[in-house]
């Protein structure tokens, strides 16, 4: 086993290529002097262009239409200010949009809300 006298990048490097075969894998404890070394590039998943779950609205044409009308009615303040609210909420939606044969969870109901002014 070699004593190695300080933990400077040019003393490590030299150690490094005494001792280890090119193409071994280092393990270190995260000291600065390691980062000079070249790190390969993480193995993962690639998904395909057009790969993923769609969006509930892909999906359902009529959803978004469906959502509006719901909310035509609970809609409160001044149509041409930026500013409306509604008084139902996401979780009182939900269940009547399930009602109208929609396969939706509130996630994707309070997703949808950020799709269109109220």
């Amino acid at each position: 086993m070699a004593v190695i006298p300080d933990f400077r990048k040019e003393t490590l490097l030299g150690f490094l290529k005494d001792n280890v075969e090119p193409g071994s894998t280092v393990y270190t404890d995260g000291l600065k002097s390691f980062t000079c070394f070249e790190r390969p590039p993480r193995p993962g998943r690639v998904r395909r262009q057009g790969g993923g779950r769609k969006n509930a609205e892909d999906k359902d044409a009529s959803l978004k239409s469906d959502l509006q009308h719901l909310l035509e009615s609970t809609t409160r303040g001044d149509p041409e200010a930026p500013l409306r609210w509604t008084c139902k909420s996401v979780r009182q939606l939900t269940p009547e949009l399930t009602r109208m044969k929609h396969r939706v969870s509130r996630q994707v109901v309070a997703d949808l809300f950020g799709c269109f002014r109220l």
